[in-house]
């Protein structure tokens, strides 16, 4: 059913807008001596890193073992109808159309491709991946994977709402370190969504004579980073340095804090389906901008700041550990799993979750319902005619009060216990002390 829906969202994008497919058509007979390397090009190539690189790509960091771009095109078009059938979501038809006109433009013939290393480890949660691109013999480009298709790298992106520091932060870094040791030209950085932050993470911890040789940084729709971060010298050595780029109905590229100002990206997706940057418009070889984000964007972006200001680091983490462990239970490993059975698990998550620990089950339901709270509010508040016409909105209470969780699925009755409310103050209590003291 969510490829069925995914699907119907397309007839609301514009066949007429150029993207980087268009882009690599038009410029890819212009070598980098006579189109330098530009923002679109390091899109096109943190596109290309979502392919499964880790089949044909040597992990040599150095650059002596390598793989040129017509290799890569070749192979996974020779590979393309088990790619797609394996794994749909990171796989797409459009994504292997792109690689292939990528393998036929003169532009990318020259890239040596190398550095591939990928890990997905369950024990500590962490999902990582990256390669290297060198586009001369000066200069390379470190390209970091965005989220993949496991429910491990999907919740190793929710720890980042309370934990300034996630395991793949680490690899990053490391990933750098290395590459810094074994060249010494000068080095871009680039990801998409997860990538961009891992990228900027990297940047900013490193010693200052790799931050020296380090070119720009392209963060493509990317979270920011934990607040104690920008507080960092590392940091704002490299803020100078960071690109960033979000659609006009952004969501993901809005989370968490950010000191890098932003450009807007037009995209003809509608609302999530803009985070693929297959979506962002490019004419003339430069994105097409746009002055504002949509409404829709600014009020999501409010509310999931509210709601991680009221919800304490303790209680996100353990809100995540619940939901994920319910999805987990139910046989979900990836995104994959849920194509064409998405009622199925929607089922089977609400059975688990009737039948789990009444304290876990209750948290649960605090918390998300908090959310679902605050973005009512915020929406409310964001009404402008309800004074003038005399209109008076129900509160949050008066549309949902209680919640009961059944063996069989979910009703509207549901009270948090006194015990729970004890246990939310105590943490509610931390939080604001951990506020205090940051301050």
């Amino acid at each position: 059913q969510s490829k069925i829906v995914l699907d119907s969202l397309k007839f609301m994008e514009d066949d007429s807008m150029k993207n980087m497919m268009d882009y690599v058509q038009e410029f890819g007979k212009d070598t980098f001596e006579e189109r330098p390397f530009s923002e679109i090009d390091a899109l096109v190539l943190t596109e290309l890193g979502y392919s499964p690189l880790e089949e044909i790509v040597s992990s040599d960091m150095s650059g002596k073992e390598f793989s040129t771009m017509e290799e890569i095109a070749h192979y996974l078009g020779e590979n393309a109808e088990r790619l797609l059938r394996d794994n749909p979501m990171m796989i797409t038809q459009e994504r292997v159309d792109l690689t292939q006109e990528i393998g036929r433009a003169k532009r990318y013939q020259s890239l040596k491709f190398f550095g591939m290393k990928s890990e997905v480890d369950s024990d500590i949660t962490k999902q990582f991946a990256a390669l290297t691109v060198e586009i001369s013999p000066n200069m390379r480009i470190v390209i970091y994977r965005g989220t993949d298709e496991t429910l491990i790298g999907w919740k190793e992106d929710f720890m980042m709402t309370y934990s300034p520091i996630i395991p793949a932060h680490k690899d990053a870094k490391e990933y750098l370190e290395q590459q810094a040791k074994v060249f010494d030209g000068k080095i871009l950085l680039s990801g998409h969504s997860k990538g961009g932050n891992l990228a900027l993470y990297a940047a900013a911890a490193q010693e200052k004579e790799v931050q020296s040789r380090l070119g720009k940084i392209f963060c493509f729709d990317s979270p920011g980073l934990h607040r104690s971060i920008l507080e960092t010298e590392g940091y704002q050595a490299v803020v100078p340095l960071a690109m960033r780029y979000i659609p006009q109905d952004a969501l993901v590229g809005l989370l968490l804090e950010s000191e890098i100002p932003y450009v807007i990206v037009k995209s003809n997706a509608f609302a999530a389906l803009q985070h693929s940057a297959l979506t962002w418009e490019i004419e003339n070889g430069q994105f097409v901008t746009m002055d504002h984000l949509t409404k829709n964007s600014q009020l999501n972006d409010q509310t999931f700041k509210k709601w991680t200001e009221e919800v304490s680091d303790e209680e996100l983490e353990l809100f995540w550990d619940v939901f994920f462990e319910l999805l987990f239970t139910i046989g979900l490993d990836t995104i994959n799993d849920v194509f064409g059975k998405f009622m199925h698990y929607v089922q089977e998550f609400f059975k688990a979750a009737g039948q789990m620990d009444e304290e876990k089950r209750e948290l649960l339901t605090r918390v998300a319902l908090l959310l679902l709270q605050t973005r009512f509010n915020v929406w409310r508040d964001s009404i402008s005619f309800a004074d003038t016409f005399n209109v008076e909105f129900p509160s949050w209470d008066d549309i949902l009060t209680r919640i009961h969780w059944k063996k069989e699925g979910v009703s509207i009755k549901y009270q948090a216990s006194q015990e729970n409310e004890e246990i939310r103050e105590y943490y509610q209590q931390r939080h604001e002390q951990k506020k205090h003291e940051e301050k």
